[in-house]
């Protein structure tokens, strides 16, 4: 081990020094002797060359904070640290390996009735242009999947950026009404839930008091809002049924940065599931009726759900009132659900025993709900500890951890909200943190950078602004979240101009938020060619780094999301496979970015260097079925960091490995893959990363 990280401060000191000769007159030759010989990598007189060109990886600079940018080389590091609360929905919650099987088995048993018909349900989906895949639920992952698409298609909507009324600068709810269907319990877990046994919220005071204070602390205006977020919950929350009813003027008064969430949200996503469909496919009636039981213009409200969500319309089939489960009275409903259908298989019987350790089948409880309590008691305690385990504290260490091994000089976030930018900040290095708008943040080394407002009458804005904004058009569409920063590298006086971005989240199989990604990375790209521009005509030279989650594979940007998208060899390799749309995407025209012959993705922007910024952060190819990852559940890339520059004739850039190959396959399985990622990295993202050697004519 000592040779190695020898060998490894060799390699990277190789790198940073313009020239070899300058390296071995330092440290003379028999050391570079030495490390070749142990390695085994070179022969005796033939030591590898290193060329910024060649990707290094993490451990090669480990704990070497005094080489890095000081000697002329910028690290870059992105990230998505996954916001906080998306640990706690249904489809990224994991349990352990042991739990995880006997639960598998248990619902093996109890999917299929006494007639042999499977309990048929929807699988775990963020598309709502078309029908969720229509599952067995006979796993962990299909049970909780199924519970999954009630949170995406509605609550999702109703956290993080949210706020009450259209004024953008209103307060964000963050968790707070999430919680009220994330996290609920009933008094007895062990007990069917009745008016002696009710459900009830266990996180929303602790939420409400992360974004407002305590109630005797709290200002005037900051208690107000408290009293609407409260009201709101004893509106909504029912605790003897475990049920969050929704009136339509409730789901009005909320938006999200320029949408309201009712009308431009909810009532859309969930118009797929409205809409009438054929009954004579079998298993899709039942998914249907699972999830939204009938839909009708008049419910009782006083009945119990037969489903998991339920929707009041009105004349023009829109939502007027929506009543849903919450996770855990919805987990419930599934479970007796299960279980009611199976009552007379021995089957079953002999599962359920097995799981509840209680021996025979002949000592199990007599009655569904008894049974139900048997098995719900566990299953919670279980997603409880799953909430432990992946709660904010405890993955800000694991993101620190990461950041001090890998000593990135600047780091860009992404759903870095308002609980994240309330930890402290990692101490690897001196770093400040800038935020722009959204959930977009740049950490930087106050020891090597210092920040610029702005030089010679150039301003950087503080975040990447739409047509509109900018007053050259009426497109309203930017990045959902982005932060520029003007930096100076003191030792070089280097201007540096970083920048951090998050654009529509989606699969392409949804052609509208397809199109909403490419006018925001359009946007982007104007923004930069705009702050570019400027540099060239103050006469000033500059560096552009740039990271972000594009939240869409490189292909999308060049192809659109036609044949030529889907038979491409990027989106072929994607596992599980990708959903086609029902109407595809025509690639843009004019074209905004192309594939190089290298595979890394190139955008087009005018005023940057050779009028491309250039990815820099693709530390593998995929060749030899090498499985690529940067957000798990899936083998597919959609975070990247670009570079460029004005006044230079190139740069020199290397992709940092952060991830091993062995790391990045387990983090795509799209069963477990979320769970081991955040478990290992702290997110649902994987970082990447590039070094950026600032060219010697910057200390002029």
């Amino acid at each position: 081990p000592k040779t190695q990280r020898t060998f490894r401060k060799c390699r990277f000191l190789l790198g940073t020094f313009s020239g070899f000769a300058i390296y071995k007159e330092a440290v003379g030759p028999q050391h570079l002797l030495f490390v070749g010989r142990s390695l085994h990598c070179c022969q005796k007189t033939n030591f590898p060359k290193i060329s910024f060109a060649s990707t290094v990886t993490s451990d090669d600079v480990k704990g070497d904070t005094d080489t890095m940018a000081s000697n002329g080389l910028i690290r870059t590091l992105q990230w998505n640290v996954f916001e906080d609360g998306l640990t706690d929905a249904p489809g990224s919650v994991g349990f352990s390996p042991e739990f995880d099987q006997r639960f598998t088995s248990l619902l093996s048993a109890l999917s299929k009735d006494d007639a042999g018909v499977p309990f048929h349900a929807f699988g775990l989906t963020r598309d709502f242009s078309q029908l969720p895949p229509v599952l067995a639920i006979n796993s962990s992952a299909t049970f909780l999947g199924f519970i999954d698409v009630l949170y995406n298609s509605v609550y999702h909507t109703l956290g993080g950026e949210t706020r009450l009324g259209s004024d953008v600068a209103g307060k964000q709810l963050g968790n707070c009404l999430r919680s009220l269907f994330l996290k609920t319990t009933l008094e007895d877990p062990t007990r069917p839930p009745s008016k002696d046994n009710m459900w009830r919220p266990t996180d929303f005071k602790d939420e409400l008091e992360k974004l407002a204070g305590s109630a005797g602390s709290r200002s005037t205006e900051l208690d107000s809002w408290a009293g609407q977020v409260s009201a709101i919950r004893d509106a909504v929350f029912q605790p003897e049924r475990g049920e969050l009813v929704w009136d339509r003027c409730s789901l009005e008064n909320m938006w999200k940065r320029h949408n309201n969430c009712f009308r431009d949200k909810i009532n859309l996503d969930l118009a797929v599931f409205l809409r009438p469909h054929s009954e004579a496919d079998e298993a899709l009636a039942m998914a249907l009726h699972s999830f939204r039981g009938r839909c009708e213009t008049n419910h009782d409200s006083n009945l119990p759900l037969t489903s998991i969500a339920c929707a009041t319309l009105d004349e023009s089939r829109d939502i007027k009132q929506l009543r849903t489960l919450t996770f855990q009275s919805a987990m419930w409903w599934l479970l007796h659900s299960l279980i009611s259908r199976t009552m007379g298989s021995a089957t079953a019987a002999k599962a359920l025993a097995t799981f509840a350790g209680v021996g025979v089948s002949s000592e199990l409880p007599a009655t569904a709900e008894d049974r139900t309590a048997l098995i719900f008691a566990p299953l919670q305690e279980e997603v409880r500890g799953w909430f432990e385990k992946a709660a904010l504290q405890m993955r800000h260490r694991v993101v620190c951890r990461h950041l001090a091994d890998a000593q990135p000089d600047i780091v860009t976030l992404i759903e870095y909200n308002e609980p994240w930018r309330k930890m402290p900040l990692p101490t690897s290095r001196n770093y400040a943190v800038v935020s722009g708008l959204g959930q977009a943040s740049i950490l930087y080394d106050a020891d090597i950078f210092e920040r610029l407002t702005d030089i010679d009458g150039v301003t950087v804005p503080l975040a990447a602004r739409s047509d509109k904004e900018r007053g050259v058009g009426e497109d309203p569409y930017a990045p959902k979240s982005s932060c520029l920063l003007l930096l100076r590298h003191k030792s070089t006086t280097s201007l540096v101009v970083a920048g951090a971005f998050h654009l529509e989240s989606s699969p392409p199989s949804d052609s509208k938020k397809v199109l909403q990604r490419r006018a925001q990375v359009k946007a982007f790209i104007a923004e930069i060619a705009l702050v570019a521009e400027s540099f060239a005509s103050a006469g000033r030279r500059c560096l552009f780094i740039l990271g972000g989650d594009f939240n869409a594979l490189r292909e999308e940007f060049v192809y659109g999301t036609g044949d030529d998208f889907y038979s491409s060899a990027g989106v072929q390799s994607v596992v599980p496979a990708l959903k086609r749309p029902n109407e595809p995407v025509a690639p843009p025209e004019p074209p905004f970015a192309r594939l190089a012959e290298d595979g890394t993705l190139r955008l087009f922007c005018k005023g940057i260097d050779g009028d491309e910024l250039f990815e820099a952060s693709r530390a593998a190819d995929g060749a030899d079925g090498e499985v690529l990852c940067t957000r798990a559940g899936k083998s597919m890339v959609i975070d990247f960091i670009f570079t460029g520059s004005v006044g230079f004739a190139g740069l020199d850039v290397s992709p940092v490995r952060l991830v091993s190959p062995e790391q990045a396959q387990l983090a795509a399985d799209a069963a477990y893959g979320i769970h081991r990622t955040v478990m290992q990295f702290g997110s649902d993202h994987l970082p990447v990363a590039c070094d950026v050697k600032i060219p010697a004519e910057c200390s002029s």
